[in-house]
Order: C-alpha cells, then structure tokens, then sequence
C-alpha cells in the first residue's frame, strides 16, 4: 500500500446517503479511515442499517478543522459488510470498501486485537467505546456533527466531484514533488 504520500491531518469521516440534499440530510453515521479505501462504522446506528440497505452510500471525508484548501471527498460505497458476535442482533462493526482510495492518511493507528476484545468484553461491546480506550482513535474523531454545516458550505465552494483546488508553482521541481506525492511510482526529489 502506497500511505507514505497520504496527506496527515486530522479527519471526520461522515456516512452519507448519497441523495440527501446536504450533507447535513445525508449524515447517518460516523466513520473512522483505517486504510486508504476502508471505512469502519463502530457500533452503527439503526438509520445507517436501515438506509445502507435501500440507498446508495458514500463516505464524506474532511480535513479537521475544515478548510478550504484540502479537498473534502466523496467516495462512493459498493461494499458494506457488518459483524455482529452470535446471539447478538445488534452489529458491533460495519467495515465499508471504498470505491477509490482516500488522499489522506488512515486515522486507525495500530492497536492489539486481544487488548480490542478485552475491552469488548469489559465494555459490553461498546466498539467505539473499546477503540478510543485501547488508543487505536482519538474520542474527537467521532465528533462528526459539529462540522457537517461548514462541511457543506465548502463541498458546494469546491463543487465537487469534479473540481479540484489549483496547486500553483514557481519551479517544475516543486510542480514535480507535489505530483510525485500522489503516487506510488515517483518518487519526489525533496
């Protein structure tokens, strides 16, 4: 996998239906980014169940604090799977397959699974719960909803998916270093 040239920022990952009017409509769900093209939903609320089941999905991706020079993505969903312990109706994990790759960097860090299912076990299931305590997240990566307005206001500034932000400049070395940190077949010369 090519994360070395991932931008690192701070995220919040909104799951939206993809026909809602907004992004503030659309928001079922807060995901966290554990690889470029994967998207775990903790403990998905039964709107996201619902709704993944008859919409289309897509994850909205922004930089925190939102600002207006990264890009906030969209990226369609094609595939949703949900895990759930026997006996229990109620999924504990939904890990969404993204239909491309992210440009920043993953927010999952390396953790233990047996330090994830003590926690489990000790919380109940509370799977966000048992992430944030075993330090694989941090707690404001979930706070999602306070962000969704400003979210918006710049999704439609940038107009995407189309429109991307111009990069400008002075010397093709930098032009060439910048190109060269969205792929996993340059390597940039600084």
């Amino acid at each position: 996998m090519c994360d070395v040239y991932a931008i690192r920022t701070d995220l919040r990952v909104s799951v939206q239906v993809r026909a809602a009017a907004s992004l503030v409509d659309g928001h079922r769900a807060v995901g966290v980014l554990v690889e470029s093209d994967m998207v775990w939903v903790p403990d998905p609320p039964d709107v996201f169940l619902a709704d993944s089941r008859s919409h289309a999905m897509e994850i909205v991706i922004s930089p925190f604090p939102v600002r207006e020079e990264l890009l906030i993505e969209r990226i369609r969903v094609p595939v949703i799977t949900t895990y759930e312990r026997e006996g229990n109706d109620r999924p504990a994990l939904a890990d969404l397959r993204l239909a491309s790759r992210s440009r920043y960097a993953p927010q999952l860090r390396e953790f233990s699974g047996a330090d994830l299912a003590r926690e489990l076990e000790e919380k109940g299931g509370d799977m966000q719960l048992a992430l944030v305590r075993i330090g694989a997240v941090s707690a404001d990566a979930f706070d999602v909803e306070s962000s969704l307005k400003q979210m918006s206001q710049i999704v439609n500034r940038q107009g995407i998916p189309d429109h991307k932000p111009k990069r400008p400049f002075a010397t093709y070395a930098g032009l060439v270093d910048a190109a060269c940190k969205v792929t996993c077949r340059c390597e940039p010369a600084a």
